[in-house]
């Protein structure tokens, strides 16, 4: 049986690598494809992955360039699949995957965290099974008109996939000229997706020099922006003040030995919650579920201003130690309650009805 998996974001590859490891062992075979992004074809290439089929591009900031590119790839990818027959299709919201599986008849699973994400309204009513964390529940699934009994939750978050199995040695630091427990890492929000908008990035580069202008005691900042065109608005925004990570990397090393971490997304704030790194998020909107839910257990902050987030910063980098300890203690709490979502996603499909 052939397991056809459509990868479009950092987070998406991390999560369906661990997938596939997982359905593999299951002795299940499996295909991935891509598409050319500048946040995941670095991914890819590093890890030495040239049998990922890349179909098609990223279509940008703007909705006419995300309909274009999506279907020029439909059309493309589409011969992809039709010459490969997979018995099943698997994607975190693909419209384009969604699409093609439903217009050759195969099954489509869909994975996601994030239920408020506008790709769903298109990908959730074409898909013959949703997984999701139990902390979102059904309802919001139910809306896009998933029935209730084609909607199975799992419980964990879902860097639970890949957290251990990242490298997490200290070459990182000596990469970035950083020392342990003396910078902080910020990370700036997806400004080119539909449900945000690039008017936030001017309000992430003044909250990020507020920071470095303020900052008390000698540590280093780092951000991770996520375009080629936002890290020269950095450059141009902030000088010399900040450490600019250019390239997409696995940020599970670079946040591990991290004094602190603001997020302004939902991956990496997980990813830094759940190795017990004190987190802050700067999410521009309402937060995720999944964040809210990191936020009721104590491992994310949310200030009200940056006011706040910089006394609070400052706070933990009087006493890192003590502030690291505290909340590997609570991670390491939370982790012993979850399961891993890859491991279960993959027993369903041996088990299904697709095989």
């Amino acid at each position: 049986m052939l397991v056809w998996i459509d990868i479009l974001t950092p987070k998406q590859f991390w999560f369906f690598t661990s997938l596939e490891k997982r359905l593999k062992a299951l002795g299940l075979d499996v295909m991935l494809t891509s598409r050319r992004y500048e946040q995941v074809l670095p991914l890819i290439e590093a890890a030495g992955r040239d049998d990922i089929i890349i179909v098609g591009e990223y279509g940008g900031g703007s909705l006419e360039g995300k309909l274009r590119a999506s279907i020029a790839r439909s059309m493309e990818l589409a011969e992809h699949v039709i010459n490969s027959a997979p018995a099943l299709a698997v994607s975190s919201g693909s419209p384009e995957a969604a699409r093609i599986a439903y217009g050759l008849a195969i099954p489509h699973i869909l994975t996601s965290d994030t239920p408020q994400s506008p790709v769903n309204s298109l990908c959730a009513p074409l898909s013959r099974r949703v997984f999701t964390p139990w902390i979102i529940g059904k309802a919001p699934w139910i809306k896009y008109g998933v029935r209730r009994r084609e909607i199975t939750l799992y419980k964990g978050l879902d860097p639970i996939a890949w957290l251990d199995e990242m490298p997490h040695d200290k070459s990182v630091l000596k990469q970035y000229d950083l020392r342990e427990n003396n910078y902080i890492v910020i990370r700036s929000s997806e400004f080119k997706a539909a449900y945000l908008g690039e008017e936030h990035l001017g309000q992430f580069i003044e909250l990020v020099r507020k920071l470095a202008e303020v900052r008390g005691g000698d540590y280093d900042i780092v951000v991770m922006p996520r375009y080629d065109d936002e890290i020269k608005k950095l450059e141009d925004g902030l000088g010399s003040s900040v450490k600019i990570v250019k390239k997409p990397v696995a940020g599970s090393a670079i946040l591990r030995y991290s004094a602190s971490f603001i997020g302004g997304g939902g991956t990496m704030t997980q990813e830094a919650a759940l190795m017990g790194v004190p987190v802050f998020s700067i999410y521009p909107k309402k937060p995720p579920e999944v964040i809210s839910f990191l936020i009721r257990r104590g491992l994310v902050k949310r200030p009200r201003n940056v006011s706040s987030l910089v006394r609070e910063v400052k706070k933990v980098l009087r006493d890192v130690d003590y502030f690291k300890a505290r909340y590997a203690r609570l991670a390491k709490r939370l982790r012993k309650t979850m399961r891993n979502p890859a491991v279960e996603i993959a027993h369903y499909i041996k088990r299904s009805e697709f095989t």
